[in-house]
């Protein structure tokens, strides 16, 4: 079950960037699934290391992008990733830590 719960994640507030580059096209976010960045071993500290991995990779994606929209699409997913995905996975890794001292 946590293979497949690893994959897909379902989310209210999921960055959109519409394909117009133009400045008035608007950012927004959609609710739907993403898949979520993990690796052959689907553990939660595998999942937070891709996550962490992917975050910086999308820093450095960021640093290269041609103008302010581009960068912000970038910024936008870091952010998301940072700031609504992560924490649940940081909180089931931590207790399963905790978990494992009362063993």
């Amino acid at each position: 079950m946590l293979r497949f719960a690893s994959l897909i994640y379902q989310n209210e507030s999921i960055p959109f960037h519409s394909i117009d580059e133009s400045p008035e096209s608007p950012a927004g976010t959609q609710d739907g699934f993403a898949l979520l960045p993990v690796g052959g071993d689907v553990t939660v500290a595998n999942i937070l290391q891709r996550m962490d991995e992917v975050i910086a990779l999308l820093y450095q994606m960021m640093l290269g992008a041609p103008n302010p929209k581009s960068q912000q699409k970038f910024e936008s997913a870091r952010t998301w990733l940072r700031r609504d995905v992560r924490p649940p996975w940081e909180q089931i890794h931590f207790r399963a830590k905790t978990a494992k001292l009362f063993e």
